[in-house]
């Protein structure tokens, strides 16, 4: 069954009826920030990498489908360490894709949220697609993971565009997001203009000619 589609930028908490189905971990405040950057991006293209079960996907798909644009959503559908694994009844790892592509398609957001079944260092040396206005980070957690992800789409985007980190204020052992944005900050690459519950919002510095 579809939930409608919407043409208009609707208000959030309409939107929030229908992505607050999706399982995650990503708070309503969160997700609403999402969606409120993915309507006033530029007119380029939005990237999140680490889709897990689609509602930060479909978040970001609501504002890109109001404004005409697309989001491309990485993510290996493997979990990780740190965030974990869907298993089967003998302990085998499952793949979140099929889950992921049922919800997108639930919401009516298939097209408009197209999947990139991939690591983000992959991802980045193939990228072939426009220029980046709006990123989303919810990868790999630690420090160098964080940075991996950003560095592989670093080149795409244009000064000026926002990038979004998830888990910048979790106060977790094995977490580095914290350390990775600040030091991004710290070399002039980008500024942080806010905080919402666990994200940093941040916004690329003009690059040196």
């Amino acid at each position: 069954m579809c939930y409608g589609v919407f043409m208009i930028i609707a208000p959030w908490s309409y939107v929030w009826n229908y992505v607050k189905r999706i399982d995650s971990a990503l708070t309503e405040r969160e997700s609403s920030i999402l969606y409120q950057y993915s309507c006033i991006a530029g007119k380029g293209c939005i990237v999140e990498i680490g889709s897990y079960l689609g509602r930060s996907s479909c978040s970001l798909g609501f504002g890109a489908r109001a404004t005409g644009r697309v989001v491309f959503c990485v993510d290996h559908h493997k979990g990780d360490d740190q965030s974990g694994h869907i298993t089967d009844q003998n302990g085998n790892v499952l793949s979140t894709f099929g889950s992921f592509v049922k919800n997108v398609k639930m919401l009516n957001l298939w097209g408009t949220v197209i999947p990139i079944v991939s690591d983000s260092v992959e991802a980045g040396k193939t990228w072939n697609k426009t220029y980046i206005d709006l990123l989303f980070i919810d990868g790999y957690h630690t420090k160098v993971g964080c940075l991996n992800d950003f560095n592989a789409f670093y080149k795409h985007l244009r000064d000026g565009s926002h990038v979004i980190f998830h888990d910048y204020e979790r106060n977790i052992k094995t977490f580095g997001v914290k350390e990775a944005v600040n030091e991004l900050q710290d070399n002039g690459i980008l500024s942080i203009v806010d905080t919402v519950d666990s994200m940093a919002i941040t916004k690329i510095s003009p690059r040196k000619l």
